[in-house]
């Protein structure tokens, strides 16, 4: 699951680490993307007055990727794509997957393999299997997943009791097929 990075602090600027920095500038534009690191820095001194180095954000960057972060009560992911550096809320992360999924055509099929209303698979290309789990991790809670198989080409998901998680997780493949179509016109 996930690592979670909570940020609580009400520091200065001149007291924010470079790490904090960086939160509060993809904070203040969440969906941002940042092309470069060089970027981030320009940006970091224009909206916040404070200068750091390329190495110091590259430090930072690798300390918050990949780790659910909570601001403000709020949690966010980290995200680096092809396009750059993001910064996208937990609740964008269905749509920000759904067009990475096109993106890459991670499935080999786009009708989900149902086996029960709590066991659901998605038939994707072997090399996709940790990325499309790394999503599904960063889309649902933690307590999601009662446990997540991968069997050749395909990812077997069994959905925890407690969440009603069913219809979602059947139009996730639906939806970035629908995505695809639109980026190919």
């Amino acid at each position: 699951m996930a690592e979670k990075l909570i940020i609580m602090s009400e520091k200065t600027i001149e007291q924010m680490s470079t790490k904090e920095l960086l939160l509060k500038l993809f904070k203040s534009d969440t969906g941002k993307t940042y092309t470069s690191q060089e970027e981030i820095s320009i940006e970091l001194f224009n909206k916040l007055k404070a200068e750091r180095k390329q190495s110091a954000i590259s430090k930072a960057l690798k300390k918050i990727y990949g780790k659910e972060i909570v601001l403000d009560g709020m949690k966010y992911y980290f995200l680096k794509t092809d396009e750059g550096y993001r910064f996208v809320l937990k609740g964008g992360m269905l749509v920000e997957a759904e067009e990475a999924f096109a993106k890459r055509k991670v499935f080999e099929s786009y009708e989900p393999y149902v086996v029960s209303k709590k066991i659901i698979a998605y038939v994707v290309k072997e090399k996709y299997r940790e990325y499309v789990c790394d999503y599904m991790l960063k889309i649902f809670e933690d307590d999601s997943f009662f446990d997540i198989i991968f069997n050749g080409n395909k990812i077997y998901f069994l959905i925890s009791e407690r969440k009603n998680i069913f219809k979602e997780m059947c139009d996730i493949p639906r939806e970035t097929e629908a995505i695809l179509k639109q980026l190919i016109k």
